[in-house]
């Protein structure tokens, strides 16, 4: 994670940029630590640790090369000890092939795609794209569809039981939708300077 942090910081590829620079990518490092453990504490601790690890491996090298610690180093330690313990918790509970694994540990990752996406989409103010004048926004356009296509996706791979689909699809859409709202919030007083 600390990689493609680094590469979005440094990276000609658009898409390396703005995957490098997004939270996602991170919480389902979280998640997937979480898959292969073997309690739901053990997920939480290792997926915390791990994103912990990847915000000093992200750090080392700007602090090396004698730009400190940004606020992006600082961002990237709060995604840490805030996704970590959640998404590793609700990866282990999904983990081990359970035919009912918890509807909210279910619904987690693909709640978190959501509301980055929507909030992606709503920070670079979608509305006002040009896709002639600025063909560089399809990036941005086939992330945030990938995000979403991906919390589609997620579900129907980890649950077996179908017939609970619909509430795991309305709890990651309300949950997301809700969640960007929280995140346009905090963009904005951070914007404000409070």
């Amino acid at each position: 994670m600390a990689l493609l942090s680094l590469a979005g910081d440094r990276a000609p590829l658009r898409l390396l940029t703005v995957l490098g620079n997004l939270g996602s990518p991170w919480a389902l490092a979280a998640f997937g630590l979480g898959l292969i453990t073997t309690s739901r504490f053990r997920g939480a601790i290792t997926a915390t640790f791990m994103l912990l690890l990847a915000s000093a491996l992200y750090a080392l090298p700007l602090v090396l090369g004698g730009y400190g610690l940004g606020p992006t180093t600082l961002q990237w330690a709060v995604v840490a000890l805030l996704i970590g313990p959640v998404m590793g918790c609700c990866g282990a509970a999904v983990s081990g092939g359970r035919p009912r694994p918890p509807v909210l540990a279910v619904a987690a990752p693909a709640t978190l795609l959501v509301a980055e996406a929507v909030f992606f989409l709503w920070e670079r103010q979608v509305w006002l794209w040009n896709l002639q004048a600025e063909p560089y926004r399809l990036v941005d356009l086939g992330i945030a569809l990938g995000f979403i296509g991906l919390a589609l996706w997620l579900p129907f791979v980890l649950t077996q039981e179908r017939g609970r689909l619909a509430r795991i699809y309305a709890l990651a859409l309300g949950g997301g939708a809700l969640a960007s709202a929280g995140l346009l919030a905090t963009y904005r007083l951070m914007l404000s300077g409070l």
